[in-house]
């Protein structure tokens, strides 16, 4: 009986107990489309932030180094690592997401937050004119976006249908690719300032996607009653409150989806701050100045992203169909904080190895 009032309730939940199959299946599909672009517009300026790392940086020419001589090296390095930006842009997310699952969900208020404070993060850093200070301030206020964004939309799919995770998760994997060649794309037509502030389309894309896109189910959940089949009388479900003591308790429970989403992810931004990578092909200098060719690189990069994609996915499907349907909009935002701390101790690992290998001498290739 039990099961069956759990399958009831996802079928309330996303939407299945409508008459016209066809509207349903047309709102399935539309709510897909939407968690797909929440996705990527979530975290499409945490990218680009990231990929602006080091013009960031030079903006301010006291922070610019050139690696001294005699050493046989052509590096250009920053005395300040492109990870502090990387912790710029992770430490104020993994705050949000520390804080935001065990306060109360206001779903609409969050995201209105989350859009102005994305758009107040790119016109800080486009205007920031080698401010070192405003820059970095606009990078927090994207991170908090993006983390606040992230554990809301996360903690809000449960009442969608569980295919959502993987759009949604899809659409972030998207906002690494299409983040950085956007921004890598519009910098030989325009300047990095009106490069950014041409990227303000991308809040206004997440408040139409959230408000007119995304089809919001009812509040509360309609179970029908008695039998819990089909019927004609329905019965409001309210999911019970928790407080902040039930909330951390469920923390040790969801240990086991945590560390190794969190490990995935201390291991793939450590790549891709371009320090393992570095520190790998060291051992085969001798042979090859770096690496014979970029694709391999490419391949090296596509193999990690879909690891990545794929640890984040099934973490998450796999908690919407373990976890009882009462505590998992608390606890899809709770797990949602793992990624984020292994970010950030990559940020913290990526400095100290990247002012070894910038002061390290170029290699000569075989034969030159």
């Amino acid at each position: 009986m039990s099961s069956q009032r759990e399958k009831s309730i996802e079928a309330a939940a996303s939407g299945r107990c409508k008459a016209d199959p066809n509207s349903d299946a047309r709102t399935g599909w539309r709510n897909l489309a939407a968690f797909w672009v929440l996705g990527l517009c979530n975290n499409y300026g945490y990218v680009v932030m990231l990929s602006a790392a080091h013009d960031i940086l030079n903006r301010d020419s006291t922070v610019v180094e050139t690696c001294p001589e005699p050493r046989n090296s052509t590096r250009s390095c920053n005395q300040v690592s492109t990870g502090a930006i990387l912790l710029a842009d992770i430490l104020p997310c993994v705050f949000i997401k520390l804080t935001a699952p065990f306060l109360p969900f206001f779903v609409h208020a969050r995201m209105a937050t989350c859009v102005l404070f994305s758009a107040t993060g790119f016109l800080l850093v486009s205007m920031s004119d080698g401010r070192l200070i405003m820059a970095v301030a606009g990078v927090v206020i994207t991170s908090l976006s993006s983390g606040l964004g992230e554990v809301t939309l996360l903690s809000y799919s449960h009442r969608f249908s569980k295919s959502v995770i993987s759009t949604w998760s899809s659409g972030t994997g998207g906002a690494g690719i299409i983040g950085a060649l956007s921004y890598t794309w519009l910098l030989y037509f325009l300047s990095s300032k009106d490069t950014l502030l041409a990227m303000l389309v991308v809040p206004a894309i997440q408040a139409i996607t959230f408000w007119l896109v995304l089809t919001h189910p009812e509040p509360t959940i309609t179970l029908v009653t008695d039998n819990g089949g089909v019927g004609s009388q329905e019965q409001i479900i309210e999911a019970p409150k928790m407080s902040t003591a039930r909330k951390i308790r469920l923390v040790p429970g969801l240990l086991k989806y945590m560390i190794p989403l969190g490990l995935v992810y201390l291991f793939e931004y450590f790549i891709n701050q371009g320090l393992m990578v570095n520190v790998i092909l060291l051992t085969f200098e001798a042979v090859y100045y770096y690496i014979p060719t970029i694709w391999i690189v490419f391949t090296l990069v596509l193999w990690e992203g879909l690891l990545g994609g794929a640890a984040y996915v099934n973490t998450f499907y796999r908690m919407s169909k373990e976890i009882p349907w009462e505590q998992r909009e608390v606890s899809l935002g709770i797990a949602s904080m793992a990624d984020s701390i292994g970010i950030a101790m990559a940020g913290w690992l990526s400095m100290p190895v990247h002012n070894v290998i910038c002061h390290l001498p170029l290699p000569q290739r075989v034969g030159s």
